[in-house]
């Protein structure tokens, strides 16, 4: 997870694209649902009768008042609506081309916003990568003596085993 705080003008791109990458309630209802899936409490008590704005604006503030919690889910939503490269469900509208146009410049804005986010997890993705090789290689010439723990913060992606036991040891005789 990044360690940046999300901005202000990302959130509000992302209140101002997710009532108008939909038309009807049903689709952006589902979408919210499939989406916010892993945290099924960001929605409860969420009237998806209401006006999408108002449902958008409800789910935005409770993710950013939550941000320490969902800031992971918060940027994942955000890219997959600044992913958006079509809109079925305005296509058969009858004014598809003023709301595939409100679309488009509603998804260009959130893009423009969130672009800074998944650039941090593409380097944190490839950092990560990285260090897994780095890794397995330390292993393979090490034998079966090492263990790999890229989370750990250290200079060496790997520590003996014996490192561990004897941390556990300690921790355990305390």
């Amino acid at each position: 997870m990044t360690e940046k705080k999300i901005s202000a003008n990302a959130y509000q791109a992302l209140r101002e694209a997710l009532p108008v990458v939909f038309h009807y309630k049903r689709p952006f209802e589902t979408f919210l649902r499939s989406a916010l899936r892993d945290h099924p409490d960001l929605l409860a008590g969420v009237n998806f009768g209401d006006l999408k704005p108002y449902v958008a604006d409800e789910v935005v503030q409770r993710l950013a008042r939550g941000e320490a919690r969902y800031q992971q889910t918060t940027i994942d939503l955000m890219v997959a609506v600044a992913g958006m490269e079509r809109f079925p469900d305005l296509e058969r509208h009858e004014d598809a081309e003023y709301k595939l146009a409100e679309a488009g410049r509603a998804v260009e804005e959130l893009r423009r916003w969130t672009e800074p986010y998944v650039r941090d997890q593409s380097e944190q993705q490839e950092a990560a990568a990285r260090r897994e090789v780095a890794c397995s290689k330390q292993r393979r010439s090490a034998g079966s003596r090492t263990i790999c723990e890229p989370w750990r913060q250290s200079s060496s992606p790997c520590m003996p085993k014996s490192h561990l036991r004897i941390g556990a040891a300690r921790s355990s005789a305390s």
